[in-house]
Protein backbone atom coordinates (compact mmCIF):
# COMPACT_ATOMS: atom_id res chain seq x y z
CA UNK A 1 0.00 0.00 0.00
CA UNK A 2 1.27 3.35 -1.04
CA UNK A 3 0.82 6.68 0.05
CA UNK A 4 -0.91 9.04 -1.96
CA UNK A 5 0.64 12.27 -3.69
CA UNK A 6 -1.56 15.14 -2.41
CA UNK A 7 -1.09 16.49 -7.23
CA UNK A 8 -1.90 13.02 -8.25
CA UNK A 9 -5.02 12.28 -6.03
CA UNK A 10 -5.78 15.71 -6.72
CA UNK A 11 -5.88 15.08 -10.89
CA UNK A 12 -7.48 11.57 -10.29
CA UNK A 13 -10.21 13.25 -8.53
CA UNK A 14 -10.77 15.50 -11.09
CA UNK A 15 -10.81 13.07 -13.25
CA UNK A 16 -13.47 11.39 -11.19
CA UNK A 17 -15.34 14.72 -11.89
CA UNK A 18 -15.09 15.23 -15.33
CA UNK A 19 -16.58 11.40 -15.72
CA UNK A 20 -13.51 9.73 -16.45
CA UNK A 21 -13.04 6.65 -14.07
CA UNK A 22 -10.74 4.20 -12.73
CA UNK A 23 -10.60 2.51 -9.84
CA UNK A 24 -8.85 3.19 -6.34
CA UNK A 25 -7.08 0.23 -4.97
CA UNK A 26 -4.06 0.06 -2.25
CA UNK A 27 -3.72 3.33 -1.28
CA UNK A 28 -3.42 4.82 2.02
CA UNK A 29 -5.00 8.74 1.97
CA UNK A 30 -4.87 10.68 4.56
CA UNK A 31 -6.15 14.72 5.53
CA UNK A 32 -8.42 14.53 2.12
CA UNK A 33 -11.43 16.25 1.66
CA UNK A 34 -13.64 15.00 -0.96
CA UNK A 35 -15.96 16.91 -2.59
CA UNK A 36 -18.91 16.93 -4.82
CA UNK A 37 -18.08 13.53 -6.87
CA UNK A 38 -20.00 10.41 -7.85
CA UNK A 39 -17.94 7.59 -7.36
CA UNK A 40 -19.96 5.09 -9.67
CA UNK A 41 -19.61 1.41 -11.04
CA UNK A 42 -15.77 1.62 -9.53
CA UNK A 43 -13.09 -0.06 -7.23
CA UNK A 44 -12.46 1.59 -3.66
CA UNK A 45 -10.74 -1.69 -2.30
CA UNK A 46 -7.87 -2.64 0.36
CA UNK A 47 -7.41 1.31 0.91
CA UNK A 48 -7.05 3.51 4.33
CA UNK A 49 -8.53 6.57 4.38
CA UNK A 50 -7.45 8.27 7.84
CA UNK A 51 -8.78 12.26 8.41
CA UNK A 52 -10.43 12.95 5.25
CA UNK A 53 -13.74 14.38 4.80
CA UNK A 54 -16.58 12.81 2.19
CA UNK A 55 -18.73 15.82 1.22
CA UNK A 56 -21.63 15.92 -1.27
CA UNK A 57 -20.21 12.38 -2.49
CA UNK A 58 -22.70 9.88 -4.71
CA UNK A 59 -20.97 6.41 -3.83
CA UNK A 60 -23.28 4.55 -6.83
CA UNK A 61 -22.23 0.24 -7.23
CA UNK A 62 -18.95 0.77 -5.86
CA UNK A 63 -16.91 -2.02 -4.53
CA UNK A 64 -15.28 -0.90 -1.24
CA UNK A 65 -13.40 -4.38 -0.34
CA UNK A 66 -10.88 -4.76 2.56
CA UNK A 67 -10.86 -0.81 3.42
CA UNK A 68 -10.36 1.03 6.82
CA UNK A 69 -12.36 4.26 7.29
CA UNK A 70 -10.82 6.00 10.19
CA UNK A 71 -11.69 9.53 11.99
CA UNK A 72 -13.47 10.17 8.77
CA UNK A 73 -16.77 12.41 8.17
CA UNK A 74 -19.50 11.62 5.44
CA UNK A 75 -21.09 14.83 5.16
CA UNK A 76 -24.40 14.68 3.00
CA UNK A 77 -23.46 11.65 1.29
CA UNK A 78 -25.52 8.83 -0.94
CA UNK A 79 -24.66 5.46 -0.63
CA UNK A 80 -26.87 3.73 -3.53
CA UNK A 81 -27.08 0.07 -5.07
CA UNK A 82 -24.17 -1.30 -3.05
CA UNK A 83 -25.06 -4.61 -3.17
CA UNK A 84 -22.30 -7.00 -1.57
CA UNK A 85 -19.72 -3.94 -1.92
CA UNK A 86 -18.99 -2.77 1.70
CA UNK A 87 -17.49 -6.43 2.35
CA UNK A 88 -14.49 -6.43 5.30
CA UNK A 89 -14.50 -2.73 5.87
CA UNK A 90 -13.88 -1.18 8.70
CA UNK A 91 -15.42 2.40 10.13
CA UNK A 92 -13.64 3.26 13.02
CA UNK A 93 -14.44 6.93 14.97
CA UNK A 94 -16.62 7.85 11.41
CA UNK A 95 -19.38 10.56 11.83
CA UNK A 96 -22.35 10.23 8.93
CA UNK A 97 -24.09 13.23 8.85
CA UNK A 98 -27.21 13.64 6.68
CA UNK A 99 -26.29 10.53 4.58
CA UNK A 100 -28.60 8.47 2.60
CA UNK A 101 -28.48 4.84 2.42
CA UNK A 102 -30.59 3.10 -0.53
CA UNK A 103 -30.45 -0.44 -1.17
CA UNK A 104 -26.94 -0.86 0.94
CA UNK A 105 -25.83 -4.52 1.88
CA UNK A 106 -23.02 -4.45 4.37
CA UNK A 107 -21.39 -8.10 5.07
CA UNK A 108 -19.09 -8.38 7.43
CA UNK A 109 -18.21 -5.32 8.25
CA UNK A 110 -16.88 -3.33 11.71
CA UNK A 111 -18.54 0.16 12.93
CA UNK A 112 -16.47 0.77 15.96
CA UNK A 113 -17.51 4.22 17.91
CA UNK A 114 -19.99 5.09 14.41
CA UNK A 115 -22.35 7.60 15.02
CA UNK A 116 -25.67 8.30 12.38
CA UNK A 117 -26.91 11.61 12.79
CA UNK A 118 -29.81 12.66 10.57
CA UNK A 119 -29.72 9.77 8.32
CA UNK A 120 -31.86 7.89 6.31
CA UNK A 121 -32.33 4.67 5.57
CA UNK A 122 -34.24 2.93 2.93
CA UNK A 123 -32.81 -0.59 2.62
CA UNK A 124 -29.62 -1.21 4.71
CA UNK A 125 -28.37 -4.18 5.58
CA UNK A 126 -26.44 -4.25 8.42
CA UNK A 127 -27.22 -7.12 10.48
CA UNK A 128 -24.49 -9.87 10.80
CA UNK A 129 -21.46 -7.12 11.49
CA UNK A 130 -19.70 -6.04 14.17
CA UNK A 131 -20.99 -2.50 15.85
CA UNK A 132 -19.24 -1.15 19.18
CA UNK A 133 -20.61 1.92 20.53
CA UNK A 134 -22.51 3.42 17.95
CA UNK A 135 -25.55 5.77 17.79
CA UNK A 136 -28.19 6.45 15.25
CA UNK A 137 -29.28 9.72 15.86
CA UNK A 138 -32.29 11.61 14.55
CA UNK A 139 -32.51 9.55 11.71
CA UNK A 140 -35.04 7.76 9.33
CA UNK A 141 -34.62 4.28 10.49
CA UNK A 142 -38.00 2.23 8.75
CA UNK A 143 -35.23 0.85 5.97
CA UNK A 144 -33.15 0.02 8.84
CA UNK A 145 -32.31 -4.63 8.43
CA UNK A 146 -30.31 -5.45 11.87
CA UNK A 147 -30.09 -8.12 14.17
CA UNK A 148 -31.46 -7.54 17.55
CA UNK A 149 -29.17 -8.21 19.31
CA UNK A 150 -26.45 -6.39 18.36
CA UNK A 151 -28.96 -3.09 19.30
CA UNK A 152 -29.75 -4.65 22.74
CA UNK A 153 -25.28 -4.99 23.59
CA UNK A 154 -24.94 -1.19 22.32
CA UNK A 155 -27.74 0.69 23.22
CA UNK A 156 -27.41 2.12 19.73
CA UNK A 157 -30.41 4.30 19.00
CA UNK A 158 -30.79 7.53 20.42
Amino acid sequence: MKKMNVDNLNAMIKSYQEDVKSDIDNLHISDYKFENIRFEYTGLRNNVFKNCIFKNIKFETVYFSKSVFRQCLFNNCEFESIDFGLFEVLFENVIFYKTNFYKTDVLSSSFINAHFIKCNFNYFDISGNILENCRIIDCDTSGLIFSPDAFAKNNFID
